[in-house]
């Protein structure tokens, strides 16, 4: 199901960032390597030319993380391994300790982003758990939920969650231009409170993605955690009222 990316978290934002100055760290090493100055305009249009294939691999990989795509890790991965043969090339026609240390570095900034685009392509705002072609509903019971905003509501139920968001299947279109929402959620006699932000949405408008506001409510307001926590010990785990 294609969606409409509407929020992006800045999880997103530095990795586009990362890859701005990954680029910024192969030039500037050319420049030590050559003794060159890298405010020379002639100088960096060579560069650019001569490492033309890195800079597609850090477009693709920005474009792909902008885009929220799964293909995006392995551009991500292509791009590390890029980074890293042309600076180890480079290593051996003339060794630099702060080449190789700013390298180390680079490797483990690397991983760490990796890590978190792994988990940020992995929550289920991004994860309808259902197709568009689908027979029958996509869930066996259903959790239902209300979003409320400044213009209407719109009644559904739950397809998919995690502890920081959670993708709804609405029962009717969405015609909403606020961006801050509240979900209500019912269980056990229990209201639950829980102030989103949209993050994606279907292009039908049948379907949202919804990340959580964290945020002090009222005491006597339950809220996503705490809801989350007895369907937990009730067993409905996504997977298996799926």
């Amino acid at each position: 199901m294609n969606l409409k990316i509407i929020y992006r978290s800045t999880v997103i934002w530095n990795i586009i960032l990362f890859m701005l100055l990954t680029f910024v760290f192969i030039y500037i090493q050319e420049a030590i390597f050559l003794e060159r100055s890298i405010f020379d305009i002639s100088f960096l249009k060579l560069s650019s030319l001569k490492y033309k294939d890195l800079i597609i691999s850090f477009a693709l990989t920005a474009l792909t993380v902008f885009s929220l795509k799964k293909i995006s890790k392995f551009f991500f991965i292509i791009s590390s391994l890029g980074v890293i043969y042309y600076t180890v090339i480079n290593l051996n026609l003339d060794f630099s300790k702060l080449i190789l240390i700013i390298l180390f570095i680079y490797l483990l900034v690397s991983y760490y982003y990796f890590y978190l685009l792994d988990i940020e392509l992995n929550q289920s705002i991004y994860n309808p758990n259902f197709k568009k072609n689908d027979l029958f509903k996509p869930m066996l019971m259903e959790i239902r939920v209300t979003i409320k905003s400044n213009n209407k509501d719109c009644s559904g139920y739950l397809t998919n969650w995690d502890e920081s968001g959670c993708f709804i299947y609405l029962e009717e279109e969405l015609d909403n231009n606020s961006k801050i929402i509240e979900l209500h959620l019912q269980l056990r006699g229990k209201v639950f409170i829980q102030k989103s932000v949209l993050a994606t949405q279907a292009g039908d408008n049948r379907a949202v993605g919804v990340r959580f506001i964290n945020e002090k409510m009222d005491k006597n307001i339950f809220n996503w955690l705490e809801f989350k926590k007895i369907v937990s010990d009730m067993g409905l785990n996504v997977e298996y009222i799926k």
